[in-house]
């Protein structure tokens, strides 16, 4: 048997009783569990599962053939109870998690990224307030993971481009920041998202980031789309 631990991504109802999980591993990557029998009757323990970041451990044998892994021994490691709790994390979670799950790759094993995840939403879970650019520093520095963190060479000059991933003088590519957005762009790039750390945008600021890092996103990773839950998180934040 194989042990193991991870994130859980997305849940899907499977028929009438069962769920399908994308779980981000430590050892292995992106894993699709079937679990059986969690729907119909009183499953608390599916309950505390089916939220996005969830960290479980499981055990599977590693000569199934399926792409769907059927899981052993499955238990909670880590519930992060306290930001699923809270409505506007909750919300942030489920859009974050739809992100994070596009960047991934099926088989690309990265100890290195799953501790930065491990260590990010730990903060996430633990801070009351300054949360709310939580996913922007995520996905800025995800970035550094799959090999396009934004170039910092030239860092005074006034654009940066979208598409080369630097800065620019020159105002001329179609995916070209303004020079208030690349400001703003500058300002993230040198921030940190900490314990102690506090918002330092404005509203307006983080919608048109969020904007901004979807679209470096899209650029930089084939098949990458819009996240379903975009429209939510903007009125959220914009509240």
């Amino acid at each position: 048997m194989e042990k193991t631990k991870g994130f859980v991504l997305t849940s899907i109802k499977y028929g009438d009783t069962s769920a399908i999980l994308q779980v981000y591993t430590q050892d292995f990557a992106l894993v699709s569990l079937m679990l059986r029998g969690v729907y119909g009757g009183k499953n608390k323990r599916f309950k505390s599962i089916n939220y996005p970041f969830t960290e479980i451990e499981f055990s599977f044998k590693p000569q199934q053939k399926s792409s769907l892994l059927i899981p052993s021994n499955l238990q909670v490691s880590n519930s992060f109870f306290e930001m699923h709790q809270h409505p506007i994390k909750a919300i942030m979670l489920q859009f974050i998690a739809e992100v994070v799950h596009q960047c991934l790759k099926q088989d690309e094993k990265n100890l290195d990224l799953y501790d930065f995840l491990e260590e990010q939403i730990q903060i996430f879970n633990n801070k009351k307030e300054h949360f709310a650019e939580f996913h922007l520093n995520l996905f800025l520095n995800l970035t550094s993971y799959f090999g396009f963190f934004p170039n910092q060479e030239n860092f005074d000059f006034p654009y940066f481009d979208l598409i080369e991933g630097r800065f620019t003088q020159q105002n001329k590519s179609p995916y070209l920041l303004s020079a208030q957005e690349t400001e703003d762009w500058k300002n993230l790039m040198q921030s940190e998202f900490t314990e102690e750390s506090k918002n330092q945008f404005n509203k307006n600021s983080r919608q048109r980031l969020t904007e901004i890092l979807l679209d470096y996103l899209r650029i930089h990773l084939d098949g990458f789309r819009e996240p379903k839950s975009l429209l939510i998180l903007k009125e959220i934040l914009s509240a």
